[in-house]
């Protein structure tokens, strides 16, 4: 039996590229709403919540962290939408590289339509 560890490379990561130059930022394909906490609904609470993450050669956000919280439970409901969205990765030179990147979730309650009293 072969010990752990035998016959296995580390793959060191890349550090994560910044958008400009030669750099092309990361395309959202998929999202998924966030979904209100009860706190935040019932104080009837909208905002953006602002989180940093490295979007990969695969286009999945990772190291995800909140930059600008909104509070109310809603920072950790921004993290699990942002965790599940898609992206077409950053390139440079043609290739997909990890890119830092700035994810905004909105909150926005839905309103009933104006009846044009």
């Amino acid at each position: 039996m072969a010990a752990i560890g035998q016959n296995t490379r580390l793959v060191k990561q890349q550090p994560p590229y910044r958008i400009g130059g030669d750099v092309t930022a990361p395309v959202v394909v998929y999202k998924t709403e966030p979904q209100y906490s009860d706190e935040a609904r019932i104080a009837t609470m909208e905002g953006t919540a602002t989180i940093a993450a490295v979007v990969g050669e695969d286009g999945v956000p990772r190291d995800l962290r909140v930059t600008r919280p909104l509070g109310l439970g809603l920072d950790d409901k921004a993290l699990t939408a942002a965790q599940n969205w898609r992206f077409r990765p950053g390139m440079k030179a043609g290739l997909a590289v990890p890119v830092s990147a700035t994810i905004q979730v909105n909150f926005r309650r839905l309103r009933p339509p104006d009846r044009g009293t």
